[in-house]
């Protein structure tokens, strides 16, 4: 495996997103979050990242961020338990993100997924198979492959448009997905329109509307419905928004 130490903190997603983005030139080989089972190549990175950015503490591509109580992996498709030996200490209440090293030398532990910490991507060398399967202009995030799409046009188009490209519009599957685009959208904030809220939280000042894939659930005063906003959908009047498209089935 070959290994790119960024020389910045971040938090657990900001990092996530940076090597997502980072592939090779080729584009032929995903990039992701560092994550193993082989103690070693933590110690050895850790090593580097000492002796080059002066952190010893870096985030591990694993989290519980979907709230399921087992860790998903950065790669996509790959869960640990609680129980597995791989950490050393799961400190209750201090997060659902995983970092290295853990408590007194040990292997890994949890922290605060939005603590701002050293981080290193991960990519297959060269002579082995390529596992990039996005489609051009695709970058892969766990198991899909998404496009971030510049161009606001209304639910309707942005389906029909998804379509033409052999692509389905995009909607978070749990709170894991939904902090990442997220974080991905605010950090492209310059390519958002004028007054769209990057929270995803958008009214017209009477009404919002709750909305999960092209279903309306129900439309609530503006006070209620900041009341009980819900981080694992979007909210938003039905009118044009930026959007996202997803490829799925590829990475499996």
């Amino acid at each position: 495996m070959c290994y790119k130490i960024a020389i910045s903190l971040a938090s657990f997603i900001e990092a996530e997103i940076a090597c997502s983005s980072n592939r090779d030139e080729t584009g032929r080989y995903r990039s992701q979050l560092m994550w193993t089972r082989k103690r070693e190549h933590y110690e050895f990175v850790q090593r580097v990242l000492v002796e080059k950015v002066g952190e010893s503490e870096f985030w591990v591509g694993l989290d519980d961020l979907a709230g399921l109580g087992e860790f998903e992996t950065s790669t996509g498709g790959e869960f640990v338990n609680r129980s597995d030996p791989i950490w050393a200490i799961l400190n209750a209440g201090q997060g659902d993100c995983a970092k290295i090293p853990g408590p007194n030398g040990g292997f890994l532990t949890t922290d605060v997924c939005s603590k701002p910490l050293a981080y290193v991507c991960q990519q297959r060398p060269l002579y082995e198979s390529p596992d990039n399967h996005c489609p051009d202009g695709f970058f892969s995030y766990k198991s899909s492959c998404l496009l971030p799409v510049r161009e606001e046009m209304e639910f309707n188009q942005a389906q029909i448009h998804c379509g033409l490209h052999g692509s389905s519009l995009y909607a978070s599957k749990s709170l894991a997905d939904f902090q990442f685009i997220k974080q991905y959208a605010r950090n492209h904030k310059p390519t958002c329109a004028p007054g769209y809220d990057l929270l995803g939280h958008v009214t017209d000042g009477r009404t919002c509307y709750k909305v999960t894939n092209t279903t309306i659930l129900g439309t609530f005063d503006e006070d209620v419905c900041n009341a009980q906003y819900d981080e694992s959908r979007w909210l938003g009047t039905p009118d044009t928004k930026l959007y996202t498209e997803e490829v799925i089935g590829l990475m499996r």
